[in-house]
């Protein structure tokens, strides 16, 4: 990316509540964000792949993070892929939490099973002059927290107690009629670039590739 300035606004030529920047790039309704060394969050072992699919296991902790930037003046879905678990019996014990807040999550079997959750829009709070920019991205940032308490030590040459392994957070609009948005895969890389200019401070800290916490 360019070492350009970021300016964040909300846009009054495209889609209300659409966030863009000056790199003419217009903050997604759709993404998909893999659990590979970018995520930025919190409670992941460090990523792997087994069988062509890169995911992280939880389990040091009974609840990890996700820190997600989304256009949130729609209603969204988010998917959380689960291609492993610990224990087959635990299925029904994940909850999830989106802001702080419990929500209901249904768990669907495809070729992988994932947890559904629905997010309603946020109420829009009016914000001008210098505070808008750190006020739009305040707005896009969204903390999905998952709680699996029933982590084990499945191997005893493994000394990692793990609960359940993500693979992909999917984000899609409810609506039917704003499916023609263009999509873009949101990575912590990116988060990062906020982070080092105008909306400093409003990311919490992820844990970076390879760590755990």
């Amino acid at each position: 990316m360019s070492t350009a300035k970021v300016t964040l606004s909300r846009s009054t030529e495209l889609e209300p509540g659409t966030v863009s920047w000056d790199s003419g790039l217009n903050l997604p309704i759709e993404a998909d964000i893999p659990f590979d060394s970018t995520l930025a969050g919190a409670g992941w072992y460090p990523s792997e792949i087994f069988e062509g699919v890169c995911f992280r296991w939880m389990g040091s902790t009974s609840t990890a993070r996700v820190i997600a930037v989304l256009d949130r003046s729609i209603d969204l879905e988010l998917s959380v892929y689960v291609p492993h678990i610990v224990d087959h019996a635990c299925w029904g014990a994940v909850t999830l939490r989106v802001d702080g807040r419990p929500v209901e999550a249904i768990l669907t079997a495809d070729e992988v099973r994932r947890y559904v959750v629905r997010l309603p829009a946020r109420s829009a709070v009016a914000a001008s002059g210098a505070g808008s920019v750190r006020h739009a991205m305040a707005e896009s940032l969204t903390e999905i927290e998952i709680c699996a308490p029933f982590a084990k030590q499945p191997n005893p040459n493994d000394a990692r107690t793990l609960s359940i392994a993500v693979s992909l957070l999917r984000v899609r609009p409810i609506a039917p009629e704003v499916h023609t948005r263009n999509r873009l895969i949101v990575r912590a890389a990116l988060l990062s670039y906020f982070a080092e200019r105008d909306v400093a401070g409003l990311i919490p800290a992820s844990d970076g590739p390879g760590t755990t916490s």
